[in-house]
């Protein structure tokens, strides 16, 4: 039989244990409810918002000018931003009032905002948007919840954030988990890959240069040795492997849209690093990481390819599309691109004002092949991609062109341009001069195989490519200082008709990597010869022009002596 003293003794100390416990409890809960406020605060930053300010409205009415006679429906124009923050931070940071400016410019010029999988629709074959832009932030920078968030919501926009999901939640720059996740619910914001952890730079040979660890093979320059291409070839597919699954773990959709590190996709690194001789692979065993051992200074550009080349074939298998800001030839959102699935992007930097934007943005925009682009200065750009500007436009005669070049050329509209296909152009070119000058017409710049037709006196030339390219075609003309051009690009062939008589065609590739618009170029073998001049440039679709007899009149008529009829 129990002894009664001995059960009450053990219950009065359970009764105790469990006052002290609760004691205990109550002493630590505040303590418990400061750590969890505090850990709350450090993953959901306080948003702030950000007074837009009343816009003079010839500032609005100049931004909806920028936009007159756009089409309503256009290929979208991809803007990139990275950080948005009071006072700036970096060539890359735009204040909270510099975005607000930029967002109602958009808005003012009519332009909407797409979402990743609009754009990646529109990339896989859907139907034109209304005139758009896709607004993109890398990094995954926490300034997009603090300040961009309120600003998107208050234009009715969106934007799409590419994070390197290794980084989430690295205070104070990233975002945290949780603050994307509010993100994404208010239906603002979609999220997609700019890698786990391949955000990085690193030495890629043994001269000190530095390149992406996602595109390129790592120098090992202790061991004088490159990483194994079948230890890249791991490394690539474990960190895309991570990423979903970061995305998957947190609730988020797939991505469907990816966006290179540093803008590096390998493109054109082969011609820009030639290697002195051939690649020999032995792989070493034993501790440490396989690597390959080169026996010359530098890769060779089939290595460097084939290491390239497989991180692309692993992205166009794993996304829609993928972003730079940074292509060796216009790559704007078009059937050309969406073909190579890489779009380029416009970069956005501190210094970038809203009418600066707005100028970029309109010259990005997708314009039909129709007009007079001799009097549309804004959308020409020099050879290194600049804007021509209105004023200083030599290859018409209008302002000399200063100092001792003896080479111009000009593009319209690279960018808006570059699914033109089935097209006809027509031109006069005057003061050439023998032996001394010549002038040609480009058509499918940007294309995988431009074509031009080069004049001088007494020749007409079909050139493959830019100055200097492969002569496809030739005839004699009539020795003159003007000549006229009607060139047609048909799916698959070009002809050229100068003077309404000289007929030059050659056959071309068809496909959507070769449209493209127009550009023109002038020549002079030395300083102080005259340049040839461009005038009455006209675009149609093919079959819209004159035909030949009465384009000869118009050319004859419009020379220096000849009013015409």
């Amino acid at each position: 039989m129990a002894d009664p003293v001995t059960g009450r003794s053990a219950a009065v100390r359970v009764v105790r244990a469990s006052l002290t416990l609760l004691a205990l409890a109550a002493l630590a809960a505040p303590f418990v409810l400061s750590w969890r406020l505090h850990e709350h605060l450090r993953s959901v930053a306080k948003q702030e918002t950000t007074s837009p300010g009343p816009l003079p409205a010839n500032v609005v009415a100049g931004w909806r000018g920028l936009a007159a006679g756009l089409p309503d429906r256009a290929a979208p124009v991809v803007l990139t931003y990275h950080d948005i923050r009071p006072g700036g931070g970096g060539p890359y940071t735009v204040t909270p009032q510099q975005f607000e400016s930029h967002m109602s410019a958009l808005r003012a010029a009519g332009y909407e905002t797409l979402s990743a999988a609009e754009v990646a629709a529109y990339a896989q074959g859907g139907s034109v948007p209304r005139r758009s832009v896709v607004i993109t932030f890398d990094d995954g920078a926490r300034g997009l919840w603090i300040y961009g968030d309120a600003i998107l919501a208050r234009h009715g926009m969106r934007a799409s954030a590419f994070l390197i999901t290794g980084l989430v939640g690295r205070r104070p720059y990233y975002l945290s988990w949780e603050e994307i996740s509010r993100m994404a619910a208010s239906g603002r914001w979609d999220f997609q890959s700019h890698t786990h952890d391949l955000h990085a730079r690193v030495a890629i040979g043994p001269d000190g240069r530095t390149g992406s660890l996602l595109t390129n093979r790592v120098y090992y320059a202790a061991a004088g040795e490159w990483e194994s291409l079948a230890r890249y070839q791991a490394r690539i597919r474990a960190d895309f492997a991570a990423a979903f699954r970061a995305f998957e773990q947190h609730g988020l959709p797939r991505p469907v849209l990816f966006s290179y590190p540093f803008s590096d996709s390998g493109e054109g690194r082969p011609s820009e690093h030639p290697s002195t001789g051939t690649t020999q692979f032995s792989v070493r065993s034993g501790a440490g990481p396989t690597v390959a051992k080169i026996s010359t200074e530098t890769l060779t550009p089939a290595a460097e390819r084939h290491a390239s080349a497989f991180t692309h074939h692993v992205i166009k298998d794993s996304f829609a599309l993928a972003m730079s800001n940074h292509a060796s030839r216009p790559m704007p959102p078009s059937r050309r691109s969406s073909a190579a699935q890489e779009y380029e992007r416009l970069e956005v930097r501190a210094d970038t004002t809203a009418d600066v934007l707005m100028r970029e943005v309109m010259r990005r925009t997708e314009i039909p092949p129709l007009g007079m682009p001799l009097e549309d200065h804004e959308r020409w750009t020099s050879v290194s991609g600049k804007p021509v500007g209105q004023g200083d436009f030599p290859l018409t005669g209008r302002r000399p062109p200063p100092g001792r070049d003896t080479y111009r050329y000009a593009a319209y509209a690279p960018y808006g341009s570059a699914d033109w296909d089935h097209y006809a152009v027509e031109v006069r070119v005057s003061r050439l001069a023998a032996n001394t000058n010549t002038a040609s017409l480009y058509a499918r710049i940007g294309g995988r195989a431009p074509v031009a037709i080069r004049l001088s006196t007494h020749t007409a030339q079909l050139i493959r490519g830019r100055s200097g390219g492969r002569v496809l075609a030739e005839h004699p003309l009539t020795p003159g200082a003007t000549h006229h051009v009607m060139l047609t690009v048909q799916r698959s062939r070009i002809v050229a008709l100068v003077d309404g008589a000289i007929r030059l065609s050659t056959p071309t590739r068809h496909g959507a990597d070769n449209t493209g618009g127009i550009a023109l170029s002038i020549v002079r073998d030395r300083t102080g010869q005259r340049w040839p001049v461009f005038t009455g440039l006209r675009v149609t679709p093919s079959g819209n022009l004159p035909t030949s007899a009465e384009a000869g009149r118009s050319a004859r008529a419009e020379e220096p002596g000849n009013p015409g009829r």
